[in-house]
């Protein structure tokens, strides 16, 4: 059963993470980042680095604040664009983000069960944290394929090449964003006195 003072610290770093992440889907700019045409999200990140610390069914809360966050965002956008109409559907913008937590908790398990050398962790971190944000972009591509592709081929044309270019440029920065920085922010935060403390018990 866990103790109250787990209790609380866990409670804190979800706050925390929490609060993190309605900042970056609120504040513009912050958690969507435009290049020119391309805009990618680094929303995921702190979803990767607090499943990783909280471990068990925190991904899949962390997946689900995060697309609630971005079901939200979209819904209330003033001037909504053409993506934006996208998330407005809950099954396209909560759906594939709780099944990327759920993900997150079975690779970063296996993760950690197959360290056997401390130096292959940073590694092995980069290396999931860069296929599970691929498979978070082709969990969202998939539910627009099966409720919006009609959408999609009106608005952006061919949903081949539409799939390509989102999976092949948006994803592929957002997974590199991820293997560069999910990394060494565990590292960092696995050193911290409050997150030694909270492993141990």
């Amino acid at each position: 059963m866990m103790s109250t003072r787990k209790r609380i610290r866990t409670i804190t770093v979800y706050a925390f993470l929490i609060a993190m992440l309605a900042m970056m889907g609120f504040v513009p700019f912050l958690g969507f980042i435009s290049f020119n045409t391309v805009s990618v999200t680094i929303m995921h990140i702190p979803v990767l680095i607090g499943a990783y610390i909280l471990k068990g069914k925190s991904g899949f809360i962390l997946g689900f604040t995060f697309g609630t966050i971005s079901f939200l965002v979209a819904l209330s956008a003033v001037a909504p664009g053409p993506t934006d109409l996208l998330f407005i559907n809950p099954l396209i913008s909560i759906l594939p983000r709780v099944a990327f937590g759920g993900m997150i908790g079975v690779i970063f398990f296996y993760v950690n069960k197959w360290v056997l050398k401390p130096s292959w962790k940073p590694i092995l971190l980069a290396l999931s944290a860069f296929l599970l944000t691929v498979l978070h972009t082709f969990f969202v591509l998939l539910m627009i394929y099966i409720f919006q592709v009609a959408y999609v081929h009106e608005t952006f044309g061919n949903f081949f090449i539409f799939f390509i270019v989102i999976l092949g440029v948006n994803g592929f920065i957002e997974a590199t964003l991820a293997a560069m920085i999910v990394p060494s922010a565990v590292l960092i935060l696995s050193k911290l006195p409050f997150i030694q403390t909270f492993h141990k018990e």
